[in-house]
């Protein structure tokens, strides 16, 4: 939700038209000006992210684990129970 009547935004037409029509990014206050920002760059940057995440590039993509919630919550009772016999035993 966006809040407010002056926030600023660039809407980015998408590289790949077949997923996307457009990509819209909101711009925090007062950006311009800071570190020699410009509107140009802004618009260049947001080009950018947009052609990299339409790509698919894993740079910037966190590692997801691909297994049954069974078996993280079995790793994670398997894990609160080491830490419960570390804590008798160690205390």
């Amino acid at each position: 939700m966006i809040k407010g009547v002056s926030r600023r935004i660039i809407v980015i037409k998408s590289p790949d038209p077949k997923l996307f029509e457009r990509a819209v990014f909101v711009l925090k206050d007062n950006v311009y000006g800071k570190d020699g920002m410009t509107e140009e760059k802004l618009v260049e940057e947001a080009q950018t992210i947009a052609a990299r995440l339409f790509k698919g590039d894993k740079k910037h993509r966190r590692l997801h684990f691909r297994m049954p919630a069974c078996l993280y919550a079995a790793a994670g009772a398997i894990a609160a129970g080491a830490a419960w016999i570390a804590a008798k035993v160690f205390a």
